[in-house]
């Protein structure tokens, strides 16, 4: 079943943040950029906030599957997606990285 969500979430992700050469200079900037504008209170995305931000960007999930989605990146547990776990994601789903690992340091590079 995560499978199938994480399959959803890439081709969302691509639609939205692109994914050629040219466009991956600017992508952690658009990452950071969209991540804003849904914790416009800088306390995380919770549940709530996590999947109005996925749903404006073009990902349509059941409330079940949102649920798994953000507990998969729920990195510390603590019922928010940090930007770090945020940016994450999107690069995991961009590059088609096992999510399994969630390397946060590739990230950063």
């Amino acid at each position: 079943m995560l499978d199938a969500i994480l399959e959803k979430t890439d081709v969302a992700m691509k639609k939205y943040f692109g994914h050629s050469e040219e466009e991956e200079e600017a992508r952690e900037a658009n990452i950071v950029k969209a991540y804003a504008q849904f914790d416009k209170d800088n306390t995380g995305l919770n549940r709530t906030k996590f999947a109005v931000a996925m749903s404006a960007m073009g990902l349509d999930l059941n409330t079940e599957d949102m649920s798994i989605l953000f507990e998969e990146f729920d990195m510390n547990g603590k019922q928010s997606i940090s930007v770090v776990d945020f940016m994450t994601m999107v690069n995991e789903c961009l590059n088609g990285s096992d999510t399994s690992s969630h390397d946060t340091v590739s990230v950063w590079s």
